[in-house]
């Protein structure tokens, strides 16, 4: 069999007349269909790309605590895969101690792999190599696994590193130039195909299609992980849960609200992922742990009502590693927002999950070699959402939803939390079973548990089971039916539990879970899964399943005490009414830094260490316009993302904020006159009057400030590492990744990080397979 794709199907949409559009896709459709040669057409979508992160809330939902790093979980066994707009392989967080030395550029026919490099182990150019200016895949990539390159060898101790630091990558780049994303025909041998070989299990996709259907793609990641049973893909669910966000399918057609969630994220053997905020305490002007992001993309799916997402993640906003080729070895981060910052959490997390099995912490709570397992895809999943947490409300644009226990549209299972889902020293009474094939109908598997007194809390029983793909273009493409029952005695009595909230067996989902409250209220459980439809029996269903029974009593994750790297933000100005010549004077400085001050005490940020005007901008300014470059230095992350929070309702006018600061400035350089004022050449208006500062002269009245969208970011001021302190667990420990999320009321900016991620309509191609004869 061989693949054709036509490319450029989607220029139809842009060129003639309607009707002749029309006529010439249907003219092409129907020469195709009625070929020998040919057996199957259909559509290739086109896909767009849809991260320091809050570490803490993945792995305890305790601020400061870090119990998987701290056991020494930070899974170093792994090899993630990456498919994306490409990655910066000069920034610090990929790059070779050497950065000569970093991994060739490769094609997907002939791969280059080498395991013993630092960071990127294999690069596949399928489009290009490399990422654009602050390109989508280097984000992407340091949520997954960047980690600042030391002399001292010291990674994980760096704003921006990822949650999985001590893993390695292996990239898959198909995106061009200008950030477009090119979709491959064949993901299995394309994409899939060379970083497996490579030792990658875990693959990260924050890309998808503007379709709500099963499309061709998702067909073949359900195929491709039912053959391969211990690879774990995770996708991001979109970006169209609200109506702002602008989503359209086929015919212009908007895609909001319920059933939004886009394909491949339709899949049946994924994770698909949505977003949520993150910490309140990072971000003044709003935002908590709690909330589900108003932009992650909703189920149930339209086709068979299916739950989706599975589990959602911090993803709004994440700072992580931004590509900057322009400046080789730049340890630059940079704030975005969207599924596709949760989705590298979650693959993070399904890393470690994976190095817990392969280095046999189960079922002993600690490394035991004779213990080792390499965990199916489906034991993963299981475990990711047996332990997922509710989320408190869905903050919509219009209006805030409250949401309940789940599983739902909005949040799936809940939020990803691995505190309560693996044992560590015996913190979480824990149980697994994996791969179980059902062969037939009727196949019953019955597992019981007495319940321990030393734990308490919820009894929770998750089941997901694989199976090979469905239909492209099926309303189900689910094919058997695999039935979770708990049932719960209590000396004579006995009371059963139906999964997922519902009142009896579930016949959608392929992933079931139980939850009984207080499991101390029952002396023991039986848990049940039923094949009540095996209808591939050549190509059986497996299931998964985990059981937990609550933690240790009295647990509570230990806490680190550390020290960040210096940090600090740069902004950068346009200031009507300023001559660039007096922006240069030593009193303008003082007093835009007093302006700045009076605003941050004013928003409740915390209070810069230092305001400093590195530039001024000659060359772009105008004779009345400076253009201002300015540094602050901040404490810490918390203070720089309160700073960034500061910034964003400038650049907004959130509250007025920028009216203020204008008013600030004015009334600051009121009370001071220039001194020192220097002569500027520019390239646009010649030489300025200078007569204009001349020393002791008062200044020009400041009218207007702007700070567009991207002109402030947070930054490491050294690539050095910082030394923990107050740890007991230093030599295991690397360092905290702490969330600095900006969120606010007003969504000018949202829309325009969103804009540049949210995922868009169109055509790839068509997709053709024809057979030799």
């Amino acid at each position: 069999h061989d693949r054709v794709v036509i490319r450029g199907v989607d220029a139809l949409s842009s060129s003639g007349s309607a009707l002749a559009r029309r006529h010439c896709l249907l003219s092409l459709t129907a020469f195709l269909l009625t070929s020998d040669a040919v057996c199957y057409v259909d559509v290739l979508p086109a896909v767009t790309a849809l991260n320091t992160v809050a570490a803490w809330i993945v792995q305890s939902g305790v601020e400061g605590a870090y119990p998987m790093w701290t056991a020494g979980l930070q899974a170093d066994t792994e090899i993630i895969a990456v498919a994306d707009s490409g990655v910066d392989l000069a920034s610090c967080f990929f790059s070779e101690e050497d950065p000569t030395d970093n991994i060739a550029c490769s094609t997907y026919t002939n791969p280059v792999t080498d395991l013993a490099k630092r960071k990127v182990v294999q690069y596949v150019g399928y489009v290009d190599c490399g990422d654009e200016q602050a390109g989508h895949g280097t984000h992407v990539a340091g949520t997954l696994a960047g980690a600042q390159r030391s002399a001292a060898g010291a990674p994980g101790q760096h704003l921006g590193d990822g949650l999985a630091f001590a893993a390695k990558l292996a990239v898959f780049d198909f995106g061009d130039a200008a950030g477009a994303l090119y979709t491959p025909s064949d993901l299995a041998a394309q994409m899939l195909a060379a970083p497996y070989a490579a030792g990658a299990r875990v693959s990260s996709n924050s890309w998808g299609a503007a379709r709500d259907s099963y499309t061709t793609l998702d067909a073949q990641l359900d195929a491709w992980a039912y053959a391969r049973p211990d690879a774990v893909v995770v996708v991001a669910a979109g970006n169209c849960g609200d109506a702002a966000s602008g989503c359209a399918g086929d015919g212009g057609a908007a895609i909001a609200g319920a059933g939004s969630v886009l394909s491949p994220a339709l899949a049946k053997n994924v994770i698909a992922v949505g977003a949520s905020e993150s910490t309140g305490a990072s971000a003044p002007l709003g935002g908590g742990v709690g909330n589900v992001a108003y932009f992650s993309s909703q189920g149930p799916l339209a086709g068979d009502g299916r739950i989706k997402p599975d589990v959602v993640a911090p993803g709004y906003h994440t700072f992580s590693a931004q590509a900057n080729p322009a400046e080789p070895g730049s340890c630059r981060v940079a704030a975005k927002a969207g599924t596709s910052m949760a989705t590298p959490v979650v693959a993070a997390a399904a890393a470690m999950i994976r190095q817990y099995f392969l280095q046999g912490w189960y079922p002993s709570g600690a490394p035991n070699p004779s213990d080792i397992h390499n965990p199916s895809g489906a034991l993963v999943k299981a475990v990711l959402v047996n332990a997922a947490v509710p989320m408190t409300a869905y903050r919509g644009l219009a209006a805030t939803v409250p949401l309940g226990t789940g599983p739902d549209g909005y949040q799936g299972w809940g939020r990803v939390l691995l505190d309560a889902a693996l044992n560590v020293a015996g913190s979480v009474d824990m149980h697994a079973q994996d791969m179980v094939y059902m062969n037939v109908t009727g196949m019953v598997k019955t597992y019981t548990f007495a319940v321990d007194a030393a734990y308490a809390g919820d009894f929770r029983a998750t089941m997901v089971f694989v199976e090979p793909a469905g239909a492209v273009g099926a309303a189900s493409p689910v094919l058997n039916d695999l039935d979770l029952l708990v049932t719960a005695f209590d000396g004579y009595t006995h009371s059963v539990f139906h999964p997922n909230g519902g009142p009896g067996a579930d016949g959608v989902n392929t992933v079931e879970r139980v939850t009984v409250p207080d499991a101390q209220a029952y002396a023991s459980f039986a848990v049940t899964v039923t094949a009540s439809r095996v209808a591939t029996p050549t190509q059986p269903p497996f299931f998964a399943l985990v059981v937990t029974g609550g933690q240790v009593v009295g647990y509570q994750p230990g806490l680190l005490s550390y020290a960040d790297t210096a940090m600090y933000v740069s902004a950068r100005f346009t200031v009507a009414g300023s001559s660039p010549q007096e922006a240069t004077t030593a009193n303008y400085a003082g007093a835009f830094a007093a302006a700045l001050a009076a605003g941050f005490a004013a928003s409740g940020a915390a209070a810069a260490a230092d305001v400093a005007l590195v530039r001024v901008d000659t060359v772009a300014g105008a004779a009345d316009a400076a253009a201002v470059s300015l540094r602050v230095t901040v404490a810490d992350i918390t203070a720089g993302g309160a700073v960034l929070a500061y910034l964003l309702a400038v650049s907004e006018d959130t509250g007025g904020e920028n009216a203020a600061l204008v008013a600030r400035l004015v009334s600051a350089l009121s009370g001071v006159t220039s001194d020192g004022c220097v002569c500027a050449t520019t390239a646009t208006a010649g030489t300025y009057d200078c007569a204009r500062c001349a020393a002791g002269q008062p200044y020009g009245t400041v009218t207007a400030v702007t700070l567009a969208a991207g002109d402030y970011d947070l930054f490491t001021a050294a690539a050095d590492a910082s030394g923990l302190s107050g740890s007991a667990n230093s030599a295991k420990i690397r360092s905290p990744i702490l969330d600095g999320i900006v969120r606010t009321s007003s969504y000018v900016y949202i829309g325009a990080v969103l804009g540049a991620i949210a995922v868009a309509s169109g055509v790839a191609g068509l997709l053709i397979l024809c057979v030799g004869r």
